[in-house]
């Protein structure tokens, strides 16, 4: 099998155990995932520190290739991204492929983040917030505050009614409010034609 390609700034940085879980094989991975899922705490520890030292060395790596701004950009992506990984553990049907294919969007999902959160800032700057003051209109975040809290009483309501919405398991809640024995099902049918996990991960709670 041939090595895995290691940031040479990351190289440095790392102990020779951590380096050489850069090239354990995926059956390797699949086993750890197996027994931690079952209770092994040494399988669990050591499957968090392949996902943890894997997702440095992407970051590092696309540092080196000016996708990601700076080292300390990739240790924060490395530990969110690491904090992710072990949120979905208990799931995680292929640990490795999950990892790769994550691992390749991620960037892409923390732009697009960066993105809103800069547009939804916008609205506190002076000279925006003065203007509020004269005109007394309303902020986006006074906008985005008000329908949250509109849409939780909402969701509540419907919750108490028995009622169901078309966005199940996004924002309305689905396990907590569908019958065990289909809930069973559906994660029955989820295992058979998605045993990778990696359609839509986390919706229904899946």
């Amino acid at each position: 099998m041939a090595h895995k390609v290691i940031s040479s700034a990351l190289r440095s940085l790392l102990t020779p155990a951590a380096l050489a879980l850069l090239d354990v094989k995926d059956a390797t991975i699949e086993a750890l995932r197996h027994d931690a899922q079952n209770g092994d705490t040494a399988a669990r520890s050591d499957l968090l520190d392949w996902a943890g030292v894997t997702a440095r060395n992407y970051f590092y790596l696309k540092y080196q290739k000016g996708e990601v701004r700076s080292t300390d950009e990739a240790e924060t992506m490395a530990a969110d991204f690491l904090l992710e990984f072990e949120h979905n553990l208990p799931k995680l049907q292929q640990a490795a492929r999950w990892t790769r294919v994550m691992l390749a969007r991620y960037i892409m999902y923390t732009r697009h983040r960066e993105k809103r959160h800069a547009e939804r800032s916008v609205s506190t700057d002076p000279q925006t917030m003065a203007e509020v003051e004269t005109t007394g209109a309303p902020t986006d975040i006074d906008r985005d505050a008000l329908v949250r809290t509109i849409r939780d009483a909402f969701r509540a309501k419907m919750d108490d009614m028995g009622a169901a919405h078309m966005q199940y398991g996004r924002f309305y809640r689905y396990d907590s409010v569908t019958e065990k024995s289909t809930v069973e099902l559906v994660r029955g049918i989820k295992k058979l034609t998605d045993p990778g996990g990696l359609l839509n991960p986390g919706v229904l709670g899946l």
